[in-house]
């Protein structure tokens, strides 16, 4: 399957401000710029091994599952949230552990 998508260049940067997270993603499409804004609550953990390649990974399956690109962003910002809070309280190894990837597998659909 090939999906042709009809942007140039996705970024997007987070920082923390107390209890929030927020999160901006810019999207170059054609010459044109546009900046979302994503807020969450702050998930007091250190098990955030593996965020930024997971949510690339997220927006790019939904968008070959044919999302517009500032929805497959939305839900994938959606999804990496919720992976961070159910992977929070598991203690793997030393350091920092990974988001649970696979919260809702076999329980509902995405």
């Amino acid at each position: 399957m090939i999906v042709k998508v009809d942007f140039k260049c996705i970024r997007c940067y987070y920082f923390n401000q107390g209890d929030f997270v927020y999160c901006f993603c810019t999207i170059n499409d054609k010459g044109k710029l546009e900046i979302h804004w994503f807020e969450s609550e702050r998930i007091n953990t250190k098990n955030t091994h593996g965020t930024g390649c997971t949510l690339s990974s997220a927006i790019a399956a939904y968008l070959a599952r044919g999302f517009k690109i500032k929805d497959a962003v939305r839900k994938a910002k959606k999804f990496i949230d919720k992976a961070i809070n159910e992977g929070a309280n598991y203690q793997l190894g030393k350091g920092n552990g990974p988001v649970h990837h696979f919260y809702g597998f076999g329980k509902e659909k995405y």
